[in-house]
């Protein structure tokens, strides 16, 4: 159910039928003008190693949030996948290209078709390769520590072998360099940051039971209006010892990266993913400077280029896509969601796809590039 555009009227409708102790008259109602409770990506997560957690298994679910509807489908190994068959990816499978990411690789807020991850699949079907392995290992939240678990779970217990690792890295990703990720997983398969309080279950039930919910929150912020979530303004801070301290746990990152690379005989990009704010960042240095606080938004991808520079490993740059549709006045994120919209996840794939060099059919050891 999408019905943000629903004026406040169905609030006020709302409220009007609780008030009058008409709950079930009210839900009936919004039921049977196509209103449902949303799935909120119930059952989705499993614990995992040590204190953090991973997607389950064969998972069927979806969302529906003020930003948008959207499913998400997980393979036998917890890995996000499309509709199509040649989208999951099995224990034992050698793939083309394996994605590590947070909640940017993952696709937060669209369904796998949409991700950056699918449209990369799409952009190689697109030019000639339809028998093309990609698997996406990225989850949303989730360290760079995180993710190099998720992927020696996949290469070295699930006998999982790839061709290219292409790591996904924004900002959140940096400030995070060097830490690990840990939350609370409940029975239903919900991310807590701690154990959850009882309004917190009433209103995630609330969320899942019911579609005056959905209703009432879509209403209410079409009225009042979101603003994307700036993120922490501290992403992009700036001065010597602090990048300085930022680039050395970096390139303290880079080794068991490299580690794994070699270790699967596969290249390695490290692929920069740009914030959307960095776009339009007058909001982040005005509330930067209320605080005290110097910030540039190039810091992230500076930080990166330097150190990718210093390992060898090459780095690609994924502002350009974002920057052309900045341009045209196009819009890059979701409603109230700083992540991705559909199109913006086409055009990042699309040239992601282009950055990548294909193997040659006569060669097709060892890696795409050479690095193997």
């Amino acid at each position: 159910m999408s019905i943000s555009s629903r004026s406040l009227a169905a609030a006020i409708a709302t409220v009007s039928l609780v008030a009058a102790g008409s709950v079930p008259a009210a839900e009936g109602a919004f039921r049977l003008a196509g209103a449902r409770p949303s799935d909120d990506l119930e059952s989705l997560y499993a614990p995992f190693g040590q204190g953090g957690y991973r997607a389950r298994a064969n998972v069927r679910t979806s969302a529906d949030w003020y930003s948008g509807y959207f499913t998400v489908w997980t393979d036998d190994l917890g890995l996000r996948r499309g509709r199509q068959p040649g989208t999951a990816t099995k224990p034992g499978d050698e793939v083309d290209f394996l994605f590590l990411g947070s909640s940017q690789g993952f696709g937060q807020g669209v369904s796998y078709e949409e991700t950056i991850v699918g449209q990369f699949r799409s952009a190689a079907i697109a030019h000639g390769h339809p028998a093309v392995k990609v698997a996406n290992a990225s989850v949303g939240g989730h360290y760079l520590e995180n993710q190099l678990e998720i992927a020696h779970w996949l290469v070295n217990e699930q006998g999982v072998s790839c061709r290219t690792l292409v790591v996904l890295i924004d900002a959140y990703v940096l400030e995070s360099i060097g830490a690990y990720n840990r939350v609370t997983v409940s029975e239903d398969g919900k991310l807590w940051g701690s154990d959850p309080s009882w309004l917190s279950r009433v209103v995630f039930w609330a969320k899942t039971h019911t579609a005056i919910y959905g209703v009432f929150r879509n209403a209410y912020w079409n009225v009042v209006g979101m603003d994307d979530d700036l993120g922490p303004v501290a992403f992009y801070r700036t001065g010597d010892a602090y990048e300085d301290r930022m680039s050395a746990a970096l390139r303290k990152e880079m080794n068991p990266l490299l580690d794994l690379a070699h270790d699967s005989n596969a290249d390695l990009y490290l692929a920069y993913v740009p914030s959307t704010v960095e776009f339009d960042f007058s909001n982040v240095s005005a509330t930067a400077a209320q605080r005290g606080l110097a910030v540039d938004a190039e810091a992230p991808f500076r930080r990166l280029e330097r150190v990718a520079g210093q390992s060898g490993v090459p780095l690609i740059d994924l502002r350009p896509p974002l920057a052309a549709r900045a341009k045209a006045g196009q819009p890059l994120s979701l409603k109230g969601d700083p992540h991705y919209n559909a199109d913006t996840s086409r055009a990042v794939g699309a040239y992601l796809w282009t950055q990548i060099p294909w193997p040659d059919a006569a060669d097709n050891q060892g890696g795409l590039n050479g690095q193997g």
